[in-house]
């Protein structure tokens, strides 16, 4: 048996010790560089943490600013689920609702009440809309209801946003106004209606003193001069009632025979007073003898004093002439011609701007402080009344034709074109 050697068992020792030294010291090192890694997770760890909760304060304060501003918006917010039921809510909405607080989540809207179930409709037919339901301030509730579809992700319907707005205070101010609007034209009207009839009773005072002043005094022939001035002005009286009357009623005209050229001169002799007075020459003209008319002679009478009226005020007290022409129209209706009657006045007045004949048909235009603004736009309504129409020539400086034209017999043509 071999005998040990001593000096080969130090050697295998100091060998093992070396390996075991080198060991350890890369265990060392390589602890020392799991603790230098676990530092830097930790560093790591505690900066995202610490990004972590500041991201989550700052959630928190948007979401506390958010619902701050939700509360503060003027209107009702009230989100719901595809269901129809509330996911989320402001004060303002609970209020317009008429609920105490805020309702459990997933509460149907259309279960609160006739409010709830009204703005359900409205939010459902998906359209801007406003609905009445309930009372506010002893007046009707009226909401504007306006939807907004909210998407789900992957592009699915995922509710809706309804923004709910009070829109009674408006309402009754907008009423108010209207109100005060239409009071004040009344107003208006009243003034210059008052201011119409109120210069011719001066007139008619002045005419019926001197018809009994010259009839006291044996003038006959003077005292019926002015007596037939009084009937003048008493027919412009008579005629500023009926334009407001023809203003404020609707037409309904009848069918009667007339003879067009007796009308005209009827209206002329009518009038005659005022065009004497005025110093002003009138012709009545028929291009179209023998005829006669199916029509409704009492609005036809209205329409050409208000056109004479309209053309003694325009010559003033200077005189000048009016030419009354009837003619025959062809105007086509359909497929065909309709024979119409045209009775043109033709005045030697100073003439329309042609900046406001556009507007001499409108309600109220008047360019004299004295007149109501009646008198054409009731002529515009009894032409439109007996299916006929009205056309105006205008030269500034060169006089004004005003014409109208009516159907010779409106049963004609009927159920063609």
């Amino acid at each position: 048996m071999e005998a040990l050697n001593p000096r080969d068992d130090r050697t295998a020792l100091e060998q093992a010790f070396l390996l075991f030294e080198q060991a350890s010291a890369q265990l060392q090192e390589e602890y020392a560089g799991l603790r230098g890694e676990v530092a830097r997770l930790r560093r790591e760890v505690e900066e995202k943490n610490a990004l972590l909760s500041r991201g989550i304060e700052e959630h928190r304060r948007w979401m506390l600013f958010l619902a701050t501003v939700l509360e503060r918006i003027p209107n009702g917010i009230v989100v719901t689920n595809p269901d129809g039921g509330i996911l989320a809510s402001n004060g303002h909405a609970e209020r317009l609702l008429g609920l105490s607080g805020p309702p459990e989540p997933g509460t149907p809207l259309s279960s609160l009440g006739e409010t709830g179930l009204a703005v359900a409709r409205a939010a459902e037919a998906g359209a801007t809309r406003t609905v009445t339901s309930g009372r506010r301030k002893g007046e009707p509730l009226r909401l504007k209801v306006a939807r907004t579809a909210l998407p789900e992700a992957g592009g699915a319907s995922g509710g809706s946003l309804l923004v709910l707005e009070d829109e009674t205070d408006a309402h009754l101010l907008s009423e108010g106004s209207e109100r005060a609007r239409r009071l004040a034209s009344m107003g208006e009207m009243a003034a210059r209606i008052a201011h119409e009839i109120r210069n011719p009773l001066t007139s008619c005072r002045l005419f019926l003193a001197m018809a009994v002043q010259d009839a006291q005094s044996g003038k006959g022939e003077d005292a019926l001069a002015n007596l037939g001035k009084l009937e003048g002005v008493l027919g412009s009286i008579d005629c500023a009632v009926s334009n407001m009357l023809g203003f404020i009623r609707n037409h309904r005209p009848a069918c009667l025979p007339f003879d067009p050229e007796a009308l005209a001169r009827e209206c002329v002799e009518y009038a005659r007073p005022l065009l004497q007075e005025r110093g002003i020459e009138t012709v009545v003209e028929n291009l179209a003898p023998g005829e006669t008319a199916i029509s409704d002679p009492t609005l036809l009478r209205q329409a050409f004093l208000n056109i004479l009226l309209n053309a003694i005020q325009a010559m003033g007290p200077g005189g000048g002439s009016v030419a009354v022409r009837i003619s025959h129209r062809p105007v086509r209706k359909g497929e065909g011609e309709a024979p119409y009657l045209r009775f043109s006045f033709r005045d030697t007045g100073p003439g329309i701007p042609e900046s406001i004949l556009p507007r001499i048909f409108d309600p109220f235009f008047t360019t004299r402080s004295d007149g109501t603004g009646l008198g054409l736009t009731v002529v515009q309504s009894i032409m439109l009344a007996l299916d006929g129409f009205a056309e105006v020539e205008s030269v500034e400086g060169g006089g004004t034709t005003f014409s109208l034209l009516v159907p010779r017999d409106p049963r004609y043509g009927k159920g063609q074109g």
